[in-house]
């Protein structure tokens, strides 16, 4: 098995070597981290990574064309020399150079990456049930150990920060502290370890996001928010009661939170001095040059001040199980899973200047509209007719520019793009 992946990555570099007009076409628009470096945004996605650099508005792509070795991406981190460091779903831990090459850290065999926290020459990774540290020397990153002894048994590690000389790693099963001087510390011994729980007043013992603000390391959780000072005191901010937190920034003069698709700013003085909605949920948050900067499900990057948009052209989902181009040189790709219909995973279109996304919906309970992106299989005849089988939803074809459809509900429904 390990011989197959080594040969067929292998076979992918001498590809893109080959051929620099190979390009991997992906969802960029889901992100799951943000960075800086300046004034450029670094996106994590579900895609891959891009730098979108603020003054110009340009955009680099890096998937596996570009030397990325798994484009579901779960973290990301600037270092303080400029780099970019990776970590995928599947335990690839990677580095993009100031020069923009791409290259291979570690890797951890199929243990998600979920956060990442680089501080001067040490690296602190949430990785699987664990806590994986590098040391960087000599222009690379060595591992130096994973530990995975707490005083509870825990399923999986969402977020690592470093806060008044300690290291806390949220978990699904509290929030654990022990010395940083893991050098000196042996920090796979569980009685090194200190576990806070809703006995020790978090509002849960699920632990989903951390951020540091006002000399207070702040604890999000799906049941509210608390901050915890330098002697390890907690109070829970009982406003936030029962909401679940996701996603925190902090600044010199705002903590920034989101629940769901709405930002919150708290200052020192005052929580919730303002709050915004927004049409999706938010997922990761960044504010190079005095910006709020946020990333969505599907609806890519946002500035929260100037509402600039970015959002990069591309399917709404990676998996893609029929791909073909008929006479007219439309590329079609459907992505709907078989027996199963998912809003959002389904017909694409790329007319030669953008991928556009079909959907059909009607009222009166007809639903095989809607049932009609679920297409699982397609065909081109001889007369340029491209013919769609659906779950659900009839037979739909395209011919002239046009769709028609075949099946038994008398109810017009409505197609859009």
């Amino acid at each position: 098995m390990h011989r197959s992946i080594s040969l067929l990555l292998i076979a992918a570099g001498l590809l893109t070597a080959q051929n620099p007009d190979w390009r991997a076409i992906t969802n960029m628009n889901t992100l799951t981290g943000l960075t800086r470096t300046g004034n450029a945004l670094w996106a994590a996605t579900e895609g891959g990574i891009y730098r979108y650099d603020i003054d110009n508005e340009s955009v680099k792509r890096y998937t596996i064309v570009d030397g990325l070795r798994s484009v579901n991406i779960k973290s990301i981190s600037a270092t303080a020399r400029g780099n970019i460091l990776s970590g995928s779903a599947d335990g690839y831990l990677q580095m993009i150079t100031e020069t923009g090459d791409v290259r291979e850290v570690y890797r951890f065999e199929d243990i998600e990456l979920s956060d990442l926290h680089s501080e001067q020459d040490t690296l602190w990774i949430a990785a699987g049930k664990g806590l994986a540290v590098l040391q960087y020397s000599s222009g690379n990153y060595s591992f130096f150990d994973y530990f995975v002894n707490f005083p509870k048994l825990i399923k999986e590690t969402r977020a690592v920060m470093r806060f008044k000389d300690k290291i806390y790693l949220a978990t699904d099963n509290g929030l654990y502290a022990a010395s940083s001087r893991f050098l000196s510390v042996t920090l796979n011994d569980p009685q090194n370890w200190t576990r806070f729980g809703p006995d020790e007043g978090l509002p849960s013992a699920s632990v989903t996001s951390l951020a540091v603000f006002n000399q207070k390391l702040w604890i999000g959780t799906p049941a509210g928010l608390a901050a915890m000072d330098g002697k390890q005191q907690i109070e829970n901010i009982s406003y936030y009661q029962g909401s679940a937190i996701g996603p925190m920034l902090g600044t010199s003069d705002t903590l920034y939170l989101a629940v769901d698709a709405r930002l919150y700013k708290n200052t020192a003085a005052k929580i919730n001095f303002a709050n915004r909605p927004f049409s999706a949920r938010i997922t990761a948050m960044e504010n190079p040059a005095n910006q709020i900067w946020l990333g969505f499900i599907r609806k890519g990057l946002l500035n929260e001040q100037s509402n600039k948009r970015v959002l990069l052209d591309g399917p709404y989902d990676n998996p893609v199980r029929v791909i073909l181009r008929d006479g007219n040189q439309n590329t079609w790709a459907l992505a709907q899973k078989y027996k199963f219909f998912q809003p959002y995973s389904g017909l694409y279109r790329h007319d030669g200047t953008e991928w556009q996304y079909i959907t059909w919906r009607a009222g009166n309970g007809a639903n095989i509209w809607s049932r009609k992106s679920a297409a699982g299989a397609a065909y081109v005849d001889r007369y340029n007719t491209v013919w769609l089988g659906t779950w659900g939803g009839g037979i739909t074809f395209f011919r002239d520019g046009a769709f028609g459809y075949m099946h038994s509900q008398t109810t017009d429904g409505i197609q859009t793009i």
